[in-house]
């Protein structure tokens, strides 16, 4: 095995030998765990769990159910075959972290990413982002298989890119097919990809032809892994009686009305929840993202431009596709918001990261060309590189933020229902295990906590308290799964329909919210709790 660092008078990790495997993939390994680490380390070692994590504390036959009803029937055999159906935060993370490094080499080996600096910023950009944030954050639950499923989708695309032969493409489709049928959106990552090599091949002056003929033939797989994941999905939920969610079933139009009117605001909304999504001024520091994202856009813009004037080599036909290229950039990355008809959250955003890896790619191309005789070229890349650091480590500060910000609402909700606990059994109509019980709402007795103002807008750290979520379908099972998993305290919820009922009742809609001491009545055989 070669050296891991050639010799050199500064002996600098820049100097790292890429061009073997074995040190890149190791090399991957441990600049993931880095960003990895700095950034999420918190997450992965506190149990705050909350709602969707919550109520998957551990992954039951109702859990099953769920993802089968939402299309991700291959997530039970994911979790069966690898760390098992209890969300073990630790290793979750170190099985996240993991897919991600294998996501990262093949990412680099793809866009023949040869400089150790430029693998460094890429593992940063695939690993601190917001959408791992919020998954450790909230959906910690589900970290690790995303990732798979992430992994399995960058290699589909690598096998494209490497030999667009029927063999690698019938592999890519399998490899898809499991990623879809674990979560869907991570189909973008492989497509943003094929466009990325697209835009690169076309910028190289490579033939249009060939060049477009190959991208159809890794849309085709994208679309053949789609359709046979689409089939599966309705044969296993008429199999288990089990009905496909409305928001799964992509054929399934209820509720849109004005079908041409609805295509254009799909569009629109596509690109505009691309453009709030990769700068997020509701997340970030507004002064420091609008100047990242100005100045990472006018680079990218001025090597485009100073490429299409200088490049006397590259076709016109070349010149026109780039354009139109860029201008369907934002559809093919936010494609999920097309599939999911306007819908689209952080969690589902993978794939919006990876133009900042092509902005790195593009940055390095433009350094590296021995003809260029740009009179500021030497400064674009350390400017280009100290702008992703600049982000990067934003991204480390929103991460570690969210993770404090669910730890103190974890203390503060144990502290709450303890104090609820104790005056249920104060309450002489109660007795523990035995009465029927029902919560209704969830408290706002929290107060907002200055310094987390901004990361409450990342999907799943809504509000002031986010383990029982108010708006959330699910947060009568929260209460459920708290008693269980969190207090370990015997309770006898009533049943979910009881409970509806209750929700809706005039006598518990009077009754005032806790602490006041008669927010707890015995109604029609059920202890009523009113937390709200």
């Amino acid at each position: 095995m070669e050296n891991l660092t050639e010799k050199s008078s500064r002996g600098s990790l820049l100097q790292i030998n890429l061009s073997d495997n074995r040190i890149l993939f190791v090399f991957s390994i441990i600049t993931t765990f880095f960003w990895g680490l700095i950034a999420h380390s918190y997450g992965f070692l506190h149990s705050s769990f909350s709602h969707d994590s919550l109520n998957a504390f551990y992954a039951d036959s109702v859990e099953i159910s769920a993802k089968i009803g939402v299309g991700r029937f291959m997530v039970p055999v994911y979790e069966y075959l690898t760390r098992g159906f209890t969300t073990l935060p630790w290793v979750i993370g170190l099985l996240g972290l993991f897919y991600i490094s294998v996501c990262v080499f093949f990412i680099v080996k793809m866009l023949d990413i040869k400089k150790p600096f430029a693998l460094f910023l890429v593992a940063g950009i695939m690993t601190a982002n917001i959408t791992i944030i919020a998954q450790t954050a909230t959906y910690i639950h589900e970290l690790d298989c995303n990732m798979f499923a992430s992994m399995l989708s960058v290699i589909a695309a690598y096998l494209w890119h490497k030999d667009c032969t029927f063999k690698n493409l019938a592999i890519g489709c399998i490899l898809l097919f499991i990623a879809v049928s674990i979560y869907q959106s991570y189909l973008s990552v492989t497509l943003t990809l094929i466009m990325i090599s697209v835009l690169l091949s076309l910028l190289n002056n490579e033939d249009i032809k060939p060049t477009i003929i190959k991208a159809l033939k890794g849309i085709a797989m994208i679309a053949v892994s789609s359709v046979a994941y689409y089939i599966i999905s309705i044969i296993l939920c008429s199999i288990s009686n089990i009905p496909l969610e409305n928001r799964t079933n992509i054929l399934s139009f209820e509720g849109i009305t004005g079908f041409s009117k609805f295509i254009i605001w799909l569009v629109l909304k596509t690109y505009y929840s691309f453009v709030t999504t990769v700068a997020d001024i509701f997340v970030y520091d507004l002064k420091t993202i609008i100047i990242l994202a100005a100045l990472i856009l006018a680079i990218t813009l001025l090597i485009i431009l100073y490429t299409f004037k200088h490049d006397k080599e590259l076709r016109l036909s070349n010149k026109w596709f780039i354009i139109a290229l860029c201008g369907i950039f934002p559809l093919g990355i936010n494609s999920t918001c097309i599939i999911a008809r306007g819908f689209v959250h952080d969690v589902m955003c993978y794939s919006f990261w990876l133009i900042y890896v092509l902005f790195l790619v593009l940055v390095y191309r433009f350094d590296g060309e021995e003809n260029n005789t740009f009179k500021y070229k030497k400064y674009i890349k350390p400017i280009s590189c100290i702008l992703i650091i600049i982000f990067l480590w934003q991204n480390v500060l929103v991460a570690n933020t969210a993770y404090m910000k669910k730890d103190l609402e974890a203390s503060a909700t144990l502290s709450l229902m303890t104090r609820v606990v104790y005056q249920m059994e104060e309450h002489e109509e109660y007795i523990a295990g035995e009465t029927p019980v029902a919560f209704i709402g969830v408290s706002d007795m929290y107060t907002s906590v200055e310094g987390f103002d901004n990361v409450k807008n990342i999907i799943g750290l809504l509000g002031k308290d986010a383990v029982f979520l108010d708006h959330s379908t699910s947060t009568y099972n929260a209460y459920r799964a708290y008693f269980k998993y969190i207090l370990k305290y015997p309770i006898k919820m009533c049943e979910d329909s009881v409970h509806d009922i209750l929700a809706k009742a005039v006598e518990v809609e009077s009754l005032p919210a806790f602490p006041d001491k008669n927010c707890m009545k015995m109604i029609d055989g059920v202890f009523v709790v009113k937390m709200q």
